[in-house]
């Protein structure tokens, strides 16, 4: 921590505002989404599987069960839906 200029107690800091603007637009993105009714249907999740499979060279199948938390991939699709609409508006 010496190294760049930071003792504990600034990085706890730095750390704790990184949180807050993190957690402030995560909360203004769900609450876009809420009242856009931005939603992700389960064949958009799977269109989705089916393109990164390609990326990665994997069966659909078998990315699918590696991933462990298929709300974490909605919750990105929805992020990505929701920026394209503020994009666009």
């Amino acid at each position: 921590m010496k190294s760049n200029g930071l003792n504990t107690s600034q990085l706890e800091a730095n750390i704790r505002n990184v949180s807050h603007k993190n957690l402030k637009l995560a909360l203004g993105i769900q609450a876009i989404a809420d009242e856009q009714k931005i939603e992700v249907s389960p064949e958009e999740i799977e269109e989705h599987i089916t393109k990164l499979a390609t990326q990665y060279n994997m069966k659909p199948e078998e990315l699918k069960a590696k991933i462990t938390d298929l709300d974490v991939l909605e919750g990105q699709l929805i992020n990505e839906k929701v920026l394209k609409f503020l994009r666009e508006s």
